[in-house]
């Protein structure tokens, strides 16, 4: 039996909070089934993505 998972962070820009901060979610996908939640964890600077690619960087 194949099953096949994928897991994808991502930055929620939509919910970001009047402190500049964004939350950051994760959805897990098994067999085409998604799911996704809050890691309860904060991006600070949503200008800190990366425009083309929209990815978050880190100094």
């Amino acid at each position: 039996m194949n099953t096949k998972l994928s897991i994808l962070f991502y930055i929620k820009r939509a919910k970001t909070t009047s402190q500049g901060k964004s939350p950051i979610y994760l959805r897990v996908t098994v067999d085409s089934k998604r799911t996704e939640f809050s890691i309860k964890r904060f991006k600070w600077d949503t200008k800190s993505l990366l425009k083309p690619f929209s990815r978050a960087f880190t100094n």
